[in-house]
């Protein structure tokens, strides 16, 4: 006889099967865990965790008998003891909330006053403080997939703005207005097929840190990789980065023609960077991180080796300098299919 499966969870009937088909005389030879599951029609793992529940005595294990010999004890299962426990569980996640109509109809009404869900709902239960009503996620859930509709005078109250089109190119940064953006830069150039081409990017320290790391790398290159560290993330500091690394270019016989970067504030001064390097800046659009692809790839080994809270104040520039090493041998696959 096998378990019912008309529902997720195991009945009280399919738990007195479970203990009959466990609970075997003594003198008989007690089937295996599997064995016993696959004749309920029950997954191994749903019978282990439901033997844990309720064995009265403790978990069925493996002990030595007086000859030091390894034999398995069985400990009785109470399917009340497990009917018991399962109940008092599903008492503990408190009474299910839906969103009812009646809901609806008074967020609605107070959306007619307020612009937007969260300060409807915020006045919503100031003012209904005697009834129940469930989170602002829940609300802000169903009006974004489309369960109900958060419209007033024909404006979506829930994004007023509207969400941008999927599959269209995204928009240009409206903080500064560069000389050069990303679709001026040359085919080649973006196809990594011309070297001096670099893209550089900044990262944070932890959330109460002010410094942060200065990376650059330049894909046509062999992947050469540079990382510089911050005391904060102003613009004569990161200027200062950048005349180091200009500097060990330099030595290094590397010319940098190109630069792509995004819009942070750090690196608004295109002209100061152009002069630096000898190169032109280019900028790319809000919110596209994968147009500089190169560099975001490289952020995220060096996360690899220094997780997101690391304070990179307490990092010393010996290990900055042998990161530095590390990610130019690091091997990646580019676009040639092959392994720089």
């Amino acid at each position: 006889m096998k378990c019912s499966k008309s529902r997720s969870h195991l009945t009280d009937e399919d738990r007195f099967l479970i203990e009959k088909s466990w609970n075997i005389p003594d003198g008989r030879r007690h089937p295996s865990v599997r064995a016993i599951a696959k004749s309920l029609g029950l997954a191994e793992t749903t019978l282990r965790r439901e033997l844990k529940r309720g064995c009265t005595d403790g978990k069925y294990c493996m002990v030595l008998n007086d000859k030091g010999k390894r034999r398995w004890q069985y400990f009785l299962y109470s399917a009340e003891v497990a009917i018991q426990d399962a109940r008092w569980q599903a008492s503990a996640k408190g009474p299910r909330i839906k969103l009812t109509t009646s809901h609806i109809s008074t967020i609605k009404v107070f959306l007619k006053e307020w612009p937007s869900i969260p300060s409807a709902y915020e006045a919503m239960v100031n003012d209904n403080q005697n009834e129940s009503f469930p989170c602002l996620r829940t609300f802000q859930y169903h009006a974004q997939k489309g369960y109900w509709s958060a419209r007033v005078n024909r404006r979506d109250l829930y994004n007023p703005h509207g969400r941008r089109p999927k599959h269209t190119p995204p928009r240009t940064a409206g903080n500064h207005n560069p000389t050069h953006r990303i679709d001026d830069l040359p085919e080649e150039v973006r196809e990594y097929r011309v070297k001096g081409y670099a893209q550089m990017d900044t990262i944070h320290s932890g959330a109460r840190g002010k410094d942060g790391l200065l990376t650059m790398i330049l894909p046509a290159d062999g992947h050469k990789a540079f990382v510089r560290k911050l005391r904060d993330l102003r613009q004569e500091i990161v200027h200062r980065a950048l005349r180091s690394i200009a500097r060990e270019c330099r030595r290094l016989g590397i010319k940098i023609t190109h630069i792509l970067t995004d819009n942070a504030s750090e690196f608004l001064d295109e002209k100061t960077i152009g002069q630096i390097f000898g190169a032109t800046v280019y900028y790319t659009h809000a919110y596209a991180g994968w147009e500089k692809g190169a560099v975001e790839n490289l952020n995220r080994i060096i996360r690899f080796f220094y997780p997101r809270p690391t304070d990179f104040s307490k990092v010393s520039q010996r290990r900055i300098k042998t990161l530095q090493w590390k990610l130019t041998t690091y091997p990646r696959p580019t676009k040639t299919r092959k392994v720089a």
